[in-house]
């Protein structure tokens, strides 16, 4: 017997949004980590990562998004990306697509994650394209 795939699987790169009933709704897409695997089903497989932008950030969130070596953003209507890798996608449960967004309902809990703006271009660059795609507003 073939078991399913978690839901959270079947929409990697599409808008999701999380209501998590610990911290804020989140709003982003999925995608297989490159980090982290999981064996939750019992088949190992790369785990996922939640890629959140956050547009109007506070200067807090700007000043912790550079880094290490900070550098001017390339485009401030950009959004920061919050990081979330290496997600537990069992503690998240489908509750149908409203519009263009999958929702799931359940507590984002991630390995590790981070804060990084357009002007960190190397990783960026890798979720500029899917983000676009799954219809977020990214230059």
């Amino acid at each position: 017997m073939v078991k399913k795939l978690h839901k959270t699987f079947e929409v990697i790169g599409q808008r999701v949004s999380i209501i998590d009933p610990t911290n804020r709704d989140r709003e982003g897409i999925l995608q297989e980590s490159k980090e982290y695997q999981t064996t939750a089903e019992g088949v190992l497989r790369p785990a996922l990562d939640f890629i959140e932008p956050r547009y109007n950030p506070n200067p807090e969130l700007e000043e912790i998004a550079r880094g290490l070596n900070p550098r001017e953003r390339v485009d401030p209507r950009n959004p920061i990306l919050s990081l979330h890798f290496g997600i537990d996608h069992l503690k998240l449960d489908y509750n149908g697509k409203e519009g263009i967004n999958h929702i799931f309902k359940g507590e984002l809990v991630y390995m590790k994650g981070g804060f990084i703006n357009d002007g960190n271009q190397e990783i960026y660059e890798i979720y500029r394209e899917a983000l676009r795609s799954a219809g977020f507003d990214v230059r």
